[in-house]
């Protein structure tokens, strides 16, 4: 009776993904290399520089992406 029993499928877009889309290609540059450099840009950093400039992304957002565990 439960032979095909299987948890659902999330199917998540990464937010930076998203952003990065968004952009234009100079600004999505700049936020590519601003997420792949976690010494000058703690994620908290950055997500409060997005934040000020009108770019809503969380911190954990920005971690997943850097650890490789969103869906991109």
């Amino acid at each position: 009776m439960l032979e095909n029993l299987e948890p659902p499928k999330k199917n998540f877009t990464c937010r930076i993904r998203t952003l990065m889309a968004g952009l234009d290609a100079k600004d999505a540059k700049i936020l590519e290399a601003a997420v792949a450099d976690p010494i000058s840009w703690p994620a908290n950093t950055l997500a409060r520089a997005l934040k000020e400039r009108g770019l809503q992304v969380g911190q954990e957002s920005i971690r997943r992406h850097r650890d490789n565990t969103c869906s991109c």
